[in-house]
C-alpha cells in the first residue's frame, strides 16, 4: 500500500514537471514566433524573379500570385514603398497612425524621415533602444538630416526590414573605437547592394536593383545604443554614423530601430 502511495506522488511530480516544460515551451514558442508582416517580406524576397523585381523611387506597388489582375510576385517600389505594402498586406493600423515630419501636400505617403520621426514619437512602433534587443520583424530606419543631401540624392534616407537578431562579432574594418558591432540580416529595396552575400548579387553577369536579403553590420556603445552601420563586404572601408560622438566622412544622419504595433 505504502509503494502505492510513494508511486502515485511520483507520477503526479513527473505529470507537474511535464506540464512545467510544456508551458515552458509553449511559452518560448510564443515569444519567438515570427511576426506576419516578415512572412511576407520573406515570401515575395524568395520568390520573385529579376523581371519582376523593381526599385521605383516613389513607388509602392507589390502583388502576389493570386491577386487581381496578377499570377505572380512582383515589386515596384523603393525602400518606404515596400515596408508600406508589406504592412497594409499585413492588416497591420500602422500606416494611419504614422506621423509626417514635414508634410506638404506633394506628400502623399510616409517616406524614411517619417518612420524615424514615427519610432521616436510612438506613432505605429514601440522604439528598440539597444541593439541586443533586436527582434526579426524589426524596422531599422534612418534619416538625412542636411537639406542639400536629401536634394542630391533624392531621398530623405532609408528604411530596412530586420531579419534577424543583432550577434555580436569580432569587430573588423572599419574599425570605431569605442563600439561594438553586430551581424544582423536585413530585407529592403535598394539600389546598392549591403554585402558579399546579398541576393541581388546571386548572378554576377546581371545585377540587379529591387527587393533583396544581405546582411549589414551595425555598431553600438558599450550601452548598447546604436551609432552607426557599414556594408557587409570584405573589403568595406566606409563607417556611416548616426551620431556627432562617433563621426565619419559622410552624409549627416540619425536612425531609430522600431517594433511595429500589430493590434
Amino acid at each position: 500500500m505504502r509503494l502505492t502511495h510513494r508511486w502515485k506522488k511520483a507520477a503526479f511530480a513527473c505529470l507537474l514537471l511535464s506540464s512545467v516544460f510544456c508551458l515552458a515551451s509553449y511559452a518560448e514558442e510564443t515569444a519567438t514566433a515570427l511576426p506576419r508582416h516578415l512572412l511576407i517580406a520573406r515570401e515575395l524576397a524568395e520568390n520573385i524573379k529579376p523581371a519582376n523585381n523593381h526599385y521605383i523611387l516613389g513607388g509602392q506597388s507589390v502583388s502576389f500570385p493570386g491577386d487581381v489582375f496578377s499570377s505572380d510576385y512582383v515589386m515596384r517600389a523603393d525602400c518606404s514603398g515596400f515596408l508600406l505594402a508589406v504592412i497594409e498586406r499585413a492588416h497591420y493600423p500602422v500606416r494611419t497612425q504614422l506621423a509626417f515630419l514635414n508634410w506638404t501636400p506633394s506628400r502623399k505617403r510616409p517616406v524614411a524621415e517619417d518612420f524615424v520621426f514615427s519610432i521616436e514619437t510612438g506613432k505605429g512602433f514601440q522604439q528598440i533602444s539597444d541593439v541586443r534587443l533586436i527582434r526579426p520583424g524589426d524596422v531599422l530606419a534612418h534619416a538625412m538630416l542636411n537639406a542639400g543631401d536629401k536634394a542630391q540624392t533624392g531621398t530623405t534616407g532609408h528604411v530596412m526590414l530586420l531579419d534577424s537578431v543583432a550577434k555580436k562579432i569580432e569587430p573588423r574594418n572599419p574599425l570605431v573605437e569605442g563600439t561594438e558591432q553586430y551581424e544582423v540580416a536585413i530585407i529592403d529595396s535598394n539600389a546598392e547592394y549591403l554585402g558579399s552575400d546579398d541576393t541581388r548579387l546571386a548572378d554576377p553577369a546581371n545585377k540587379i536593383t529591387g527587393l533583396g536579403r544581405g546582411t549589414i553590420r551595425l555598431y553600438a556603445d558599450a550601452d548598447g545604443a546604436l551609432v552607426g552601420w557599414a556594408r557587409n563586404f570584405k573589403n568595406t572601408n566606409r563607417f556611416f554614423s548616426y551620431t556627432p560622438r562617433f563621426p565619419s566622412d559622410t552624409k549627416e544622419r540619425k536612425a531609430a530601430i522600431g517594433r511595429l504595433i500589430s493590434q
